[in-house]
């Protein structure tokens, strides 16, 4: 198993349900999660912070400045891991992510309640 004392996850997700299910099974898994609903407190957040191990953003955050670029920004200031969340895996958005350096596109996958 993965040592995961005290790292800590930078959640980007503006839907309140997504965030609350991706906090509760990242916190149960051990890791320490900081999550936000916008680009600009992401940001905010890596310039200000020492302690974030890992970025999980979503593409989509309504309102406001995008996931790629949030991650552009955060990446311009810090090199830290950074994984795309997106329920949209369309080629347009793909092609998007692709001029941004991260570690990774992840597909969502429905939760059924």
């Amino acid at each position: 198993m993965v040592d995961n004392f005290l790292k800590i996850i930078l959640l980007v997700e503006d839907d309140a349900i997504i965030a609350l299910e991706e906090t509760f099974t990242l916190e149960k898994n051990g890791y320490t999660v900081v999550s936000v609903c916008s680009g600009e407190e992401a940001v905010e957040i890596v310039v200000n912070s020492q302690n974030i191990d890992l970025v999980l953003m979503d593409i989509n955050l309504g309102d406001g400045m995008d996931g790629i670029e949030a991650a552009r920004l955060i990446l311009k200031e810090k090199e830290i891991p950074l994984i795309f969340l997106s329920s949209h895996m369309d080629k347009e958005i793909v092609e998007k992510t692709e001029c941004v350096h991260h570690t990774d596109i992840s597909p969502r996958t429905p939760v059924k309640l």
